[in-house]
This record gives structure tokens, sequence and C-alpha cells, in this order.
């Protein structure tokens, strides 16, 4: 029996004109048709969930080798959900999937949801973590006093650099410009900065952020911005190293510098 017979069969078991199947099916009239007639014979698949749905069949009451057109070869059936295209590797994954253990299973799946989550958070924006910024309260040039930095929470894109950083702070000058230029949030991670590493210093009451050169017998706070003066560690003063950078943040809230 061809999709045209059964349709007309269940027309006349249903009592049912083709305006009134429309009406229940939400299939154009002439579409119906054409179906009745035969002239369609590769339906879409969406036309024919909605007929089965009419007539309270399932999709596979139709299925005919004769009618139905590629998207139907590969096809999966659902219980109250109807049939639903797959692809031959969907299909041979999910044979797979039944020589599996029940323990292994539960495993693929779980692994599945897991990564389908990580996507759907990667479209919404993304996972964030959520950090202390500390910046100036009132313009500086190259240093700030430390007894004038403040902190405010701030909620910044996971990614390396924001899973190192234990806090953040907004880069107040321009020492590391091109690198780093003003204004950006830069993830600290706390501990001591090795010879050529970036980190956020305190040289007595002043702050620097400034790459860390310790070698010859010197020390020095070195910036990248030619224009702006490197800072000599000399004997006595003391430097501590707050923390050393792990790079740029991206924060949802912009941060602006006095």
């Amino acid at each position: 029996m061809n999709l045209a017979k059964r349709m007309a069969y269940l027309k006349k078991r249903d009592g049912l004109t083709t305006e009134m199947l429309s009406q229940r099916s939400g299939v154009a009239t002439g579409t119906l048709n054409k179906l009745l007639n035969g002239a369609t014979r590769r339906p879409a698949l969406e036309t024919m969930e909605r007929v089965a749905r009419a007539f309270g069949v399932p999709v596979r009451y139709f299925t005919d080798a004769a009618v139905l057109g590629t998207e139907f070869e590969v096809g999966a059936y659902v219980e109250e959900q109807g049939m639903f295209a797959i692809s031959a590797r969907e299909r041979d994954m999910l044979e797979m999937l039944r020589e599996l253990s029940t323990y292994e299973r539960d495993f693929f799946t779980k692994t599945l949801e897991t990564m389908y989550e990580m996507r759907a958070e990667h479209r919404e924006g993304g996972p964030t973590r959520e950090l202390f910024c500390y910046l100036p309260s009132f313009p500086m040039d190259s240093a700030v006093s430390i007894g004038t930095m403040t902190a405010q929470r701030i909620r910044v894109r996971d990614c390396p650099a924001a899973r190192e950083a234990d806090f953040a702070v907004a880069m107040w000058s321009a020492a590391l410009e091109p690198l780093y230029p003003q204004g950006a949030v830069l993830g600290v991670r706390r501990g001591r900065a090795l010879h050529g590493e970036i980190g956020v210093f305190a040289l007595g009451e002043a702050s620097y952020v400034r790459r860390l050169y310790q070698a010859r017998g010197l020390c020095r706070l070195d910036t990248i911005n030619r224009s702006v003066s490197n800072v000599t560690v000399r004997a006595g003063d003391v430097l501590r190293c707050i923390g050393v950078v792990t790079g740029v943040l991206q924060a949802d809230t912009g941060i602006e510098l006095p």
C-alpha cells in the first residue's frame, strides 16, 4: 500500500474531508491533495509528522521505501516524538552504543551531556569568574600609592588567564604598551615573579606593574614602552612582589580609570 492509499484509508476511517484534515494537521490543502493523488513522491519529514499526528498514528505507518526520500532512509523513531532524520554516522554511533555495558553507556552519556553543557555556555557567552579588581582611586602616571588603591568585584570571561588568577588589576599606566594597554584588566596570581616575568610590585609606598629584571647584581622594574622610564631598585629599597600577571582578562562590565 503506497502513501496515497494509506492516507485515503485514514481519511475514510476518520470521516475527514481534505479541508478538515488541513485544519487538523496545519498542512495546506494543496499539499494534501498532491499527497492524496500521488503527485508528491518524496514528502517533507515535517509534513508527514503533522499528517501522522492528525491521524493519531506514528510516522512509521507511512514509511515505504518506494515512496519516501533520502531523509527517511536513515531515521529514528521515538515514541510520542515521531520520526526524525539521522546521518549514517549517527546511526553507526547508536549501534556502537548498544554494544556497551550499562556502566560504559552511562559514562558515555554523561560525557556527552558535559560537552553539550560546555557548548551551551559558549553560545550564551561562556562561563565566568568573579574576582576582585584593584584600581587607583585618582589619576596617576606610572606608579600608584598602595594606600590609594580601591577594589571592586568584577565578573570576567573564563579563560586560562582567569583560571590562574587570584585577583585582577586595572592597568593604570602606559608602561607596558603595546603588550598591555592602559585600562586593560590583568589577571594576577599570588607569588614571586622570576627574572623576565611581569608582575605587580610594591616599592616602598608605590606600586608598579612592570617586568622584573634581576641579573648581574642589578634589579629593575622595566617597562616595554620606551617613553616610560625604568625604575631601578637601589640598595636599602624594600621591594615586594604582590603577584605575577597571568594575562589580559575580558570583563563583562567596563572598568573606568579615574
